[in-house]
Order: structure tokens, then C-alpha cells, then sequence
């Protein structure tokens, strides 16, 4: 019995660490200017739901969309575009990345869902083709009087890239090409995104983070002329 009851108590403990459920409504604003809103996790859960949203980040200037199995769940999304969040039955599904009214597939992606948790579904630019990456979404609150920052290199050629406080050599978090950072608890500031052996561009430079925030910087576009789109979440509370 003692067995079991320490597995129990461990697995207790796992599941209240690993909660990723947003517990308010989200808002989301971009440095496009987008700016939309989204239920709390916790409240999809309850719907046996999850949240799914796309990123346009092909260069190319294409606007692409994304399939769920059959279902169309975005059109015509423009580049640097993120959509705002759609609820879908948290289970195991087929993504699909296609051009705007296109019958194939471009990429594809299968994934198990789970309810209550959020996804950022990306589409990747690559050597050779287009790839579709999946991205989750840590939305547990922020430590009190900090943010959360992470770092998404949707570049083409920039082999990794680094983020730091500004004027601190010690790096926050390194991302290869094609992938993300988690989200990781930051004092507010200043910071800016490094490329290995590149001088800091200033559009990578001077990226304000404020108190109780999430911040995603998705750098975009080749070497030598790289770019950041910011995406600025906070919890409603």
C-alpha cells in the first residue's frame, strides 16, 4: 500500500507541475498590430477542448491555411500573420498545411491533443520545402513581478540564434533553426537575440519586456536581413 501511495502522491505532484492550462481569458497583441482574445484554458478542459492558432512564417509572401483532419480552421493567413486561438476536441489529429484554396498538402503533422492545453502551429520555412512545426504553449502564469520570454528561430540559414539580457553575455536560451525555446521566468528589461558569429541587428535589439507578460520573439527572414515579430500575451485576471 505504501507503494501506492507514494506513486499516487508523485504522480499528484507531476500533474500540478506539468498544468500548462491557462487559468483567465488570454489577450494577445503583435508588433503587427493584431490583437485578439482567447478563453482560459481551464474553461476549454471543461469542454473536453483545446486551443489550436497558426503562424504564417514563409517568406515567400504566400498566404497559407491549415486543416484539422477535414476542417479548414484558417485561410488566407498573410506572412508575419498569427491567427487568434480556435477551440477543437482535444483527441488525436492530422494537421495539414496547404496554399490558400490548394487541394495537397504542402506538410502535415500528427498530433494527440490535450484538453485545456495551447498550440502554435507554425508554418516553417526550410532548405528545400516548407515544414509544419508544433509548439506548446506553457500559459501557467508568471512567477509574481516576473514575465515569461521564449524564442522561436523561423529563420532560413541562421543556424541558432541567442537570447540575452541586454549588455549580459550569459545567454537566457539558444534555438536552432526550425525551433523553439520553452517559456522561461525573466525579470523585466531590456534584451536582444544574438546570431552566432552576426553583429546584433537593431530590429533584434532593445525588445521591452514588462512584468506579468508572456513574450514570443519569432525571428524571421534570411541571414543579414533578419527581423522580429513580438507577441505579447497577458492573463486576464
Amino acid at each position: 500500500m505504501r507503494f501506492f501511495a507514494t506513486a499516487f502522491a508523485l504522480t499528484t505532484l507531476w500533474t500540478i507541475g506539468c498544468d500548462r492550462k491557462s487559468s483567465s481569458p488570454l489577450e494577445t497583441k503583435t508588433s503587427e498590430g493584431q490583437v485578439s482574445a482567447a478563453p482560459a484554458g481551464k474553461a476549454a478542459a471543461r469542454q473536453d477542448k483545446a486551443l489550436v492558432r497558426f503562424l504564417n512564417a514563409d517568406p515567400t509572401d504566400a498566404k497559407r491555411e491549415l486543416w484539422a483532419g477535414d476542417a479548414r480552421l484558417f485561410s488566407g493567413i498573410a506572412y508575419r500573420a498569427i491567427t487568434p486561438y480556435v477551440e477543437i476536441p482535444s483527441q488525436a489529429t492530422q494537421f495539414r498545411l496547404r496554399e490558400e484554396n490548394g487541394a495537397e498538402n504542402i506538410a502535415s503533422i500528427h498530433d494527440e491533443l490535450f484538453a485545456g492545453r495551447s498550440y502554435t502551429y507554425v508554418a516553417m520555412p526550410g532548405k528545400n520545402r516548407l515544414s509544419l512545426v508544433e509548439i506548446s504553449d506553457d500559459l501557467a502564469a508568471p512567477k509574481p513581478g516576473k514575465a515569461k520570454v521564449r524564442l522561436i528561430n523561423a529563420t532560413f540559414g541562421v543556424d541558432h540564434l541567442d537570447l540575452h539580457r541586454a549588455g549580459v553575455e550569459k545567454k537566457i536560451g539558444t534555438v536552432q533553426a526550425g525551433a523553439s525555446t520553452d517559456f522561461k521566468d525573466v525579470d523585466p528589461g531590456t534584451f536582444e537575440i544574438r546570431p552566432a558569429k552576426q553583429p546584433v541587428s537593431p530590429r533584434l535589439s532593445n525588445l521591452m519586456v514588462d512584468a506579468d507578460h508572456f513574450y514570443t520573439f519569432v525571428v524571421l527572414g534570411p541571414s543579414g536581413g533578419l527581423d522580429a515579430l513580438r507577441v505579447e500575451e497577458r492573463l486576464d485576471r
